[in-house]
């Protein structure tokens, strides 16, 4: 049914929405879930993947998480990756204490994803593929990031004059997390959107 209506709320009481540890592979899918208020009293706000677990996190919005530092790096308030080859897709990760994405040994792909206004820094660490995401700051290497505000509307979709609207890598997914057709601006080169 989508983030909008699957939401793993985590009440701010040292729990996270996700702790996996058991070499799970792509196969393993995350998707279609709100994950907010984790504050697990430790690394991985939301998500903290270890022991090379390695799942496809698709579609997901990721917000109001927290977590603490990990000695002198931000603990990933949004997820933390240890040596994790994780698939992270056309997912908003936004407004996280102490990082959004902190990956770590990462062989992690990141693309189509929003990283904002997370606390201490956006991305930390080593993902080794980072496509066509909107990155507060940007990020030094990849393809296809850009910088500008997403202009959020309700419940962390765009609105109209987003400058993430037809910016994502064109051999992505054509529908959004509710099912629906991206749409497609004919003045841009790009076949599919960031983000509805």
């Amino acid at each position: 049914n989508g983030p909008s209506n699957c939401v793993i709320a985590c009440q701010n009481d040292g729990k996270r929405a996700f702790d996996l540890n058991d070499g799970e592979t792509p196969a393993a899918m995350i998707s279609g879930f709100t994950m907010r208020n984790g504050n697990p009293g430790g690394d991985g706000g939301a998500i903290r993947l270890r022991d090379s677990a390695s799942p496809t996190i698709h579609n997901c919005v990721i917000v109001s998480n927290t977590a603490t530092w990990t000695g002198e790096e931000p603990g990933g308030g949004g997820m933390i990756i240890y040596g994790s080859s994780a698939v992270i897709h056309n997912c908003t990760i936004a407004e996280n204490a102490n990082c959004g994405i902190a990956a770590y040994d990462c062989p992690a792909s990141i693309k189509n994803c929003i990283l904002w206004a997370n606390s201490s820094a956006q991305l930390t660490g080593s993902a080794s593929s980072v496509e066509y995401c909107n990155i507060q700051g940007g990020w030094a290497t990849g393809t296809g990031i850009i910088t500008n505000d997403p202009l959020f509307a309700a419940n962390w979709r765009l609105s109209p004059q987003s400058p993430c609207i037809d910016a994502g890598a064109s051999n992505s997914v054509v529908s959004d997390w509710e099912g629906d057709l991206r749409w497609d601006d004919p003045d841009h080169t790009n076949a599919v959107s960031i983000w509805d």
